[in-house]
């Protein structure tokens, strides 16, 4: 796992994709709205203190999940569990977001609409 801070309150971590067998990246931005979460993946190599640290970064706050293409549904089913995130990604299409575990979706989400939280 390797976490970088891109900017004041953006950050970008990497978790090990297990079908994929190599590192894949997730953003965090917190936003005065809420916390948004882009492709989120929980670290397998350090899945429970990225958890902890998660916790206490989105305590009290709205948790959005950005999907950007169906094959990076990842974990956002587990941040829906956790933290009652609202997901937003394309509209599903054949075996699209909804046959990964995703049953929450908006259509066609654009990053403005999540960031401004509507």
């Amino acid at each position: 796992m390797d976490v970088q801070e891109i900017a004041p309150l953006l950050w970008r971590w990497t978790g090990r994709h297990a079908e994929w067998e190599e590192d894949v990246g997730s953003v965090y931005y917190e936003t005065e709205d809420g916390v948004v979460l882009v492709d989120p993946i929980l670290p397998p190599e350090d899945e429970q203190r990225f958890l902890r640290h998660l916790d206490k970064e989105v305590h009290g706050q709205q948790v959005h999940v950005l999907v950007t293409v169906f094959w990076h549904t990842r974990d956002a089913a587990a941040m829906v569990e956790r933290y009652g995130a609202r997901v937003w990604a394309p509209a599903p299409s054949g075996a699209g977001a909804s046959a990964r575990g995703i049953s929450r979706s908006v259509q066609a989400a654009t990053v403005l609409s999540v960031v401004s939280v509507e």
